[in-house]
């Protein structure tokens, strides 16, 4: 029996729903598997009443029975008493069987690529990662999925990263910030993360009343960092804006540590 707690408690349960496998754990790496989701993903759902695949993700097992988000404002929920559910042997694909009316059908999720997150990310975005396309994907479904609820206003963001920039004639970069929990605050100085105290920075000190912030990808870090080697924290807003999700700005540094509190980020 395996050592991971987590691994143990189905086992011993007795109720993991994927017939064929003893533990989430055995899906491929690609559906990313964490401690709450079978598969975070987003991953492709195929069904036989569609001619083309759709996204799903945050597939969690829920008692004996699963959910996912689908894009649809609720989710879909996979009553298992009705439903057998198999992985193929190498856990890039999740088979679903079951009725539907009178008739049989089956539900196929599969695990997604790199190059499928590449041709769904907003174009004028770049990404360097899988995981970094998975969140940029997921953040675009999930701000989809918020809207029919009314909440298209509120930003869904893939990490705690913003890209602080002068709203003058040249668009000039201040610095780069990692917001974490609780009010502590990060900046990127020499490829390294160092612990500021936010309020002291010294263009907040001289007022500057101009200045606004855009989240950031992780995949912009490298270049962040390779920029500022060679012009300094006065980079030109262009040469990183293909980094920059969701597109928005905002000004009041004041409040910039609580919103990242407050906004969903998603994993």
């Amino acid at each position: 029996m395996s050592d991971d707690p987590s691994i143990a408690g189905e086992e011993e349960a007795g109720n993991f729903v994927i017939t064929n496998m003893g533990s989430k754990y055995d899906l491929d790496a690609s559906f990313r598997t964490d401690d709450d989701y079978l598969a975070r993903g987003p991953f492709k759902v195929h069904s036989p009443d569609t001619s083309e695949w759709r996204w799903g993700y945050r597939l969690e097992q829920v008692g004996d029975h699963l959910v996912f988000q689908d894009g649809t404002a609720f989710g879909r929920t996979i009553m298992t008493d009705s439903v057998s559910i198999r992985g193929s042997d190498d856990g890039s694909i999740i088979w679903m069987y079951g009725p539907e009316g009178s008739r049989l059908t089956v539900l196929t999720l599969t695990a997604a690529t790199f190059e499928d997150y590449r041709k769904a990310i907003p174009g004028g975005i770049a990404v360097a990662s899988f995981d970094d396309g998975a969140r940029v994907v997921m953040a675009e479904l999930e701000t989809k999925r918020r809207a029919r609820f009314g909440l298209d206003f509120d930003p869904v963001l893939t990490n705690r990263l913003g890209l602080v920039f002068r709203n003058d004639s040249d668009v000039t970069t201040i610095g780069l910030y990692h917001f974490g929990p609780g009010g502590r605050t990060r900046k990127r100085v020499d490829a390294k993360w160092i612990d500021c105290d936010f309020t002291t920075e010294s263009w907040r000190l001289r007022e500057d009343d101009d200045a606004l912030l855009s989240p950031f990808l992780d995949s912009g870090v490298a270049a962040y960092d390779t920029a500022t080697k060679h012009d300094g924290s006065a980079v030109p807003f262009h040469k990183l804006g293909q980094f920059v999700f969701p597109r928005f700005d905002i000004d009041g540094p004041e409040d910039w540590g609580e919103l990242f509190d407050e906004w969903d980020i998603v994993s």
